[in-house]
């Protein structure tokens, strides 16, 4: 009990620190902008941006974007942790599999993401599709590689008592490479999260008109500065809000991983 409380007083005082570090941050840039230290049209301070996210709110283009923005991702997140864990599982296990699709699996995620989009333009189209799919391209490959890496780790005294058992692949897979690896595939996927909105923002600069990193290139363009920071701080936010989601749901669901996230 007593360490329950400890544990709860420790997580409070992060949470006071971190929010106290953003007012001072948010405080000290305010005063560099009234002491003119740089020039306020080109990176506009925070009350000005504050002014342009009640004025994006009130005509509804704040929403829009950030609606149209999180499908996208959400979506493609959900695609690309599936496919990435599947495929971590298969080529984890497999030998033969592993040395075929390894080489291509490697040079497709060292291909620069934002190189790729006219590609996947030019094969899907400017719409929903093509943008969730370069989501889940983006979040695929953090998550294969710890999902692989969480099944080459796995003891084979496991494997071979489970066998010997006469364990099917099905329940194999189920019962011990799934659970062996599960603290490998959480990071993998906490990794996705992040690399899901590199993914987005390559996707809406191009071929887009709507999202928010939309409105940040579009709104750059129009020297629309206060608006441009209003949706890369929204960006920013939206990420931290999907980390802190994902880890803090792990902490519930796997209770003996929480130390590790």
């Amino acid at each position: 009990m007593r360490r329950l409380f400890l544990n709860e007083i420790r997580n409070w005082s992060s949470s006071v620190l971190g929010i106290a570090t953003v007012v001072c941050v948010l405080s000290f840039w305010q005063l560099l902008s009234h002491w003119r230290a740089y020039d306020v049209h080109l990176v506009p301070p925070p009350g000005v941006t504050a002014t342009a996210f009640l004025e994006m709110v009130k005509n509804g283009e704040w929403f829009i974007d950030v609606g149209d923005s999180l499908a996208r991702y959400l979506v493609g997140l959900l695609i690309g942790c599936f496919s990435g864990v599947m495929l971590g599982l298969l080529t984890g296990r497999l030998q033969l599999l592993r040395g075929c699709v390894a080489p291509i699996l490697d040079f497709c995620r060292s291909t620069p993401l934002i190189s790729l989009v006219p590609l996947f333009i030019v094969l899907f189209g400017i719409g929903f599709k093509e943008k969730v799919l370069l989501v889940g391209w983006g979040v695929l490959f953090p998550v294969w590689l710890n999902t692989q890496a969480g099944v080459l780790r796995i003891e084979r005294e496991y494997i071979w008592v489970a066998k010997s058992l006469g364990v099917s692949d099905n329940r194999l897979y189920r019962e011990v490479v799934l659970p062996r690896a599960l603290p490998f595939i959480i990071a993998g996927v906490r990794i996705g999260i992040a690399t899901g909105f590199f993914a987005l923002g390559a996707a809406e600069i191009a071929g887009a008109f709507s999202g928010v990193v939309f409105r940040a290139y579009y709104s750059h363009q129009m020297f629309r500065t206060d608006k441009m920071m209003v949706a890369i701080l929204t960006i920013g936010f939206l990420g931290i809000l999907c980390d802190r989601s994902y880890t803090f749901a792990m902490a519930r669901l796997v209770p003996w991983w929480k130390e590790n996230i």
